[in-house]
Formats: C-alpha cells, sequence, structure tokens
C-alpha cells in the first residue's frame, strides 16, 4: 500500500534507503544524497549534413535522449510540469560570414533571452551558443529562433537540450 506525504517542510536525520521505497519519485543514496531518477530532460540535434537558412525556428530532429517524452522533432519543448528548467543550444555556420542570432520563444513569444557571439573559428566555421533558465508552468513550450538570415550547417553539430532543475 502506497502512502503520500504532504508537507511545507520535511526534515529527518535518520533517512535510509529503506525508508523510501524502490520506484519512488526521490531515491536517497547511501551518502545522504536525493536523486529524482526520472528528472525529465532531452538531447537532440540536427538531421543532415545540409545548410538550412535562417530567419525562423530551428529543428532538431535526431532524438538522443528525452527522459518524460517531452520534446518533438520540429524542436518544441513542452514543459511536463511546473518548475524551472534550464536549455542550451548550440549551432555551427557553414563560413565566417554566416550570422546566427539566437532568441528563446515561450509559448510562441519572443524573451529577452539571447545567445549571441562566436566561440570559435575552424576551417570557415564558426559556432554560437545559448544557455538560459526559465521558470515554465505545465505545457508551457519553448523553442529557439534563429532571428537572422544565417545558415547553420553540418547536421549533428547543432545540439539543443533541456533539463528540469526543480519546482
Amino acid at each position: 500500500m502506497a502512502s503520500v506525504v504532504s508537507a511545507n517542510t520535511l526534515q529527518t536525520t535518520n533517512l535510509t534507503a529503506k525508508a523510501i521505497p524502490t520506484g519512488s519519485a526521490i531515491t536517497p543514496s547511501s551518502d545522504g544524497r536525493l536523486y529524482r531518477p526520472n528528472l525529465p530532460y532531452f538531447i537532440a540535434t540536427r538531421n543532415g549534413q545540409g545548410d538550412e537558412g535562417g530567419g525562423g525556428y530551428m529543428s532538431f530532429g535526431n532524438i538522443l535522449a528525452n527522459r518524460g517524452n517531452w520534446y518533438n522533432a520540429n524542436g518544441t519543448a513542452t514543459a511536463p510540469e511546473k518548475g524551472l528548467y534550464a536549455f542550451w543550444c548550440k549551432t555551427l555556420t557553414p563560413s565566417n560570414g554566416e550570422i546566427v542570432d539566437l532568441r528563446w520563444y515561450i509559448n510562441g513569444a519572443s524573451t529577452d533571452s539571447y545567445g549571441a557571439g562566436y566561440s570559435g573559428n575552424f576551417s570557415g566555421h564558426k559556432t554560437m551558443e545559448a544557455f538560459a533558465i526559465f521558470a515554465l508552468n505545465k505545457n508551457d513550450t519553448v523553442r529557439v529562433y534563429n532571428i537572422n538570415s544565417g545558415t547553420r550547417c553540418c547536421g549533428t553539430h547543432n545540439t539543443y537540450m533541456g533539463y528540469l532543475i526543480g519546482g
């Protein structure tokens, strides 16, 4: 028989692995750390090697991990629960002349959170990264938008990931 405990504060000095049943949302380790083995996260890369033009939402159709099934291949992450989420995106341009600026969109509306700048230059490529933390409600959506006309290339060199930090 399962029990549900609801409290504003839960304190113990004698928490053991036996105190929390297997399959719980929180699992204690022997050294006192608490783990959430079902914490939602996703990692996706872009499909294909061809160039993709700018000025639109970015897609990352090669899904490498999707715990909680909250990410889809068109680039939309839908928050499975209310909480604080972290998102990271990296993209690669095919040449020095391309400019890619990323902006985060929540529920289809632009935010003031940008990713801009270049972290390297190799054989004419430029990389760009963006990181953001958002407080989301359940079913809020997050997408990455390239606000410039710059092209991105090279499939798996483009990565998008997100994860729930906490509630």
